[in-house]
């Protein structure tokens, strides 16, 4: 995913930036290539993005973390990728795609990470969707550590508020419609991080055809777009 977004993140003037990655074939192999990245890390397969295992990552606070046994659970053969894990206040911004049309919500995501902090596996499909489901969710405990810990639940300083207030709505239509004309897609949703104390801008995944379940109106969008697409094809006929 990041190899698609690196002509548009590398270039004069960007709108957004990409975390620094590296391809292994091992996580177990990531001694070896650690001078080149700074922690914390995040470590995801390289697999099918559809496929339950591509939703389970780890992120590794330091570098004293790489002598504990998260690497166990990827095979000794199975293709990973290690990225910066860019600190965001504990606040991910979710951008919803139809041709060019956007919606942006935010979401719960983890706290800040330490050298202190403990690694942290997950599933990245059973994370809170809403600050509400943070603090009641039953599967943030289901793992061990419990997830409860590092995910923004309690706002107490109100953080959600100033990092709305941070969000640049005329940017990310840019940066959809930069999306847009490099993907080639139509439906898709990107996921964008503000950089603690810098607020830079950072994609961090793409998502094909996510869940377009809060759009304003996406039945009649879908529709209409459907239809347009259908209109302009000269292949269609119209029968009746």
């Amino acid at each position: 995913m990041f190899d698609l977004l690196r002509p548009c993140a590398h270039k004069k003037d960007s709108l957004f930036e990409i975390p620094q990655y590296i391809k292994l074939d091992s996580a177990k192999s990531i001694s070896e290539v650690t001078d080149n990245l700074i922690f914390p890390l995040m470590c995801k397969r390289r697999t099918a993005c559809s496929s339950t295992e591509s939703h389970q990552m780890t992120i590794i606070p330091s570098p004293q973390h790489l002598t504990e046994k998260w690497a166990d659970q990827y095979g000794d053969n199975e293709p990973v990728i290690i990225q910066n894990f860019i600190q965001h206040d504990g606040v991910i911004i979710k951008v919803y795609v139809a041709r060019g049309q956007i919606h942006v919500s935010t979401r719960p995501s983890f706290i800040n990470v330490t050298e202190d902090t403990a690694t942290i596996e997950f599933d990245s499909q059973l994370l809170p969707k809403q600050f509400d489901d943070a603090i009641t969710s039953s599967a943030l405990d289901s793992s061990r550590p419990s997830l409860r810990q590092f995910i923004l639940s309690s706002d107490a300083t109100n953080i959600q508020a100033q990092k709305e207030a941070l969000i640049d709505y005329d940017r990310l239509q840019q940066m959809a419609d930069t999306l847009q004309g490099q993907l080639g897609l139509t439906f898709y949703g990107f996921d964008v991080l503000l950089e603690s104390v810098t607020n830079n801008y950072y994609v961090v995944d793409i998502n094909y055809f996510p869940g377009f379940k809060n759009f304003p109106k996406f039945q009649s969008v879908f529709v209409n777009i459907l239809k347009d697409a259908l209109e302009s094809d000269p292949h269609t006929k119209t029968i009746g």
